[in-house]
């Protein structure tokens, strides 16, 4: 221990035994003296950066029930609020929320500020109930802010899954901006509702909703959501596969996050443009993009968003056949998302999820994720998720039915095929009459699933690999020998000796390459 170092230690540690050495009635004395002089001391622009402090030492006083403490309270919630300090935030904004002087508006804009805190945080549940309790207030109160309300309302039952609800709260509550003139909210609750209809495919003009969202942002001076509303419209554009478009949109958003010093949306935007880099084929660049909104997001502890970036990180990482690390980000996509009650984006990362685990023959693995998936869907408000899972149940199922080559023994189950092609019906009935994004593409591939079907049924599954094709990239493929090899070289040779002409197509022509690190299964990050 160097010198300096030594002095360090010993002055906190003197400095707190002669605080702990205090009479409780003058250690309250001192931390009023110490409330005061920073109250006169401080030049009022400086106050919030500051406010936390002096509001701890008001409460330590005993003084945290006057005036001017209830001002550091507000100074202190907003600006933890602002610098994504999200768990003190919640805790300034819940004193806030009990304070004795707080008004109606102290109270709404408390409840408010704190749901959104509360759903970042992971706690959908109590940022719903604090909705709830302040809608009540304002109808008694201050009915012209319902509609602030109402729209936050949808926003939490829309990330919890409950879309046809979110729709409706989201509907009353356009009506309440309008009557009440607020365009501001008006703006932020057209995105979030174009946002939904992305997602769960509702017939309307999506786009359009956006451009009139846009606008309104962009006339209130809202930066923010101008560009989340930029945002949701490249993420439009990049599903319809017009790449150019959507990065430029995305790259317009990354620049007013970063102008704003917008944190979280700048995060998110480079996982975005992470996967607009895949599709064009930049894996590289989509790498060094997830990594940087990964730490961005970790850092400021928004747990949806990492989900999604680990979840969208895990694919990239199996096309380079890194298969360990691939299952261990989108296990832990899973259960951020199962942790926040996320039904709104569940079922496409538990679909991914159980897509690898097929590919690697854990089937049972893969069974229970799709199990639970289904059993999360309510047959009204998740037609969309099923756009996901049924896909994947049904390679579960010709995996099933036919010869698993994975390291555990398995016994081929003929009634798979039944219960394939029953799910195909199921996915033929799901798509009609629905025009999302993913049921398009779904409608696109149904003579794919069919094709595997008939293989299967006719006892030609050479050209399935675990129900599964295994053709783009030979980085997944070679994974997959090695794991063979490595783990289970009695099903390497009995495939060999049984289905030739698979192991040829698949595997022959990578056998030289060089291994991947297949076994690494740390989490990414």
């Amino acid at each position: 221990m160097s010198a300096e170092t030594a002095y360090a230690f010993r002055h906190v540690v003197l400095r707190d035994a002669a605080y702990q050495m205090q009479l409780p009635t003058a250690r309250t004395e001192l931390h009023g003296l110490a409330y005061h002089a920073l109250d006169e001391c401080t030049p009022p622009a400086e106050r919030a950066t500051v406010a936390d402090e002096v509001f701890e030492h008001a409460v330590l006083a005993g003084e945290q029930n006057g005036e001017t403490a209830f001002e550091y309270l507000k100074l202190a919630a907003s600006w933890a609020a602002e610098h994504y300090h999200v768990a003190r935030a919640i805790e300034l904004l819940g004193a806030l929320l009990d304070h004795p002087l707080a008004t109606v508006a102290d109270r709404l804009h408390a409840a408010h500020l704190r749901s959104s805190q509360l759903l970042h945080a992971g706690r959908p549940k109590e940022a719903e109930a604090d909705l709830r309790g302040a809608l009540e207030l304002a109808e008694r109160h201050e009915p012209d802010s319902r509609g602030r309300l109402l729209a936050a309302l949808g926003g939490v039952l829309m990330e919890s899954g409950r879309h046809a609800q979110a729709d409706d709260w989201f509907v009353r509550a356009i009506d309440s901006l309008r009557a009440a003139g607020d365009d501001r909210y008006l703006g932020i609750c057209l995105t979030n509702r174009a946002i939904l209809f992305r997602h769960i495919g509702q017939p309307a003009d999506v786009f359009s909703l956006l451009e009139e969202a846009l606008e309104i942002n962009r006339r209130t001076g809202n930066r923010r959501f101008e560009g989340i509303a930029l945002s949701a419209m490249a993420g439009s554009r990049r599903t319809h596969g017009a790449h150019d478009e959507a990065e430029a949109l995305y790259r317009k958003a990354l620049e007013i996050f970063q102008s704003n010093g917008d944190r979280r949306e700048e995060a998110q935007t480079w996982g975005n443009l992470a996967n607009v880099f895949i599709n064009s084929e930049r894996g590289d660049e989509a790498e060094v993009a997830y990594f940087r909104a990964l730490r961005g997001l970790r850092e400021l502890g928004a747990l949806r968003g990492e989900a999604i970036v680990l979840g969208n990180l895990g694919n990239l990482l199996w096309t380079r056949g890194l298969i360990g690390r691939c299952i261990a980000a989108q296990r832990r996509c899973v259960e951020i998302l199962t942790q926040i009650e996320d039904r709104l984006l569940l079922p496409a990362f538990r679909s991914m999820l159980a897509g690898h685990l097929i590919r690697l023959g854990e089937l049972d693995a893969a069974n229970a994720e799709l199990q639970q998936g289904l059993s999360e869907c309510d047959s009204r408000e998740s037609m969309a998720a099923l756009d996901y899972l049924l896909p994947c149940m049904f390679s579960l199922h010709i995996a099933q039915a036919g010869e698993v080559w994975g390291v555990h023994d398995h016994t081929p189950d003929p009634a798979g095929v039944q219960r394939a092609r029953e799910v195909l019906q199921r996915m033929r009935q799901s798509a009609d009459g629905r025009h999302t994004e993913s049921t398009a593409v779904l409608r696109g591939e149904m003579q794919i699933y069919v094709r595997k079907l008939q293989l299967v049924d006719s006892g030609k599954s050479d050209g399935l690999f675990n129900g599964s094709d295994l053709k783009r990239g030979p980085l997944p493929r070679r994974a997959l020998l090695a794991r063979l090899q490595a783990l289970a070289p009695e099903r390497l040779e009995k495939m060999k000796a049984t289905a030739p002409a698979l192991y040829q197509s698949y595997f022959a022509e990578v056998e030289q390459d060089p291994e991947p690190d297949w076994r690494d299964n740390t989490l990414p990050g």
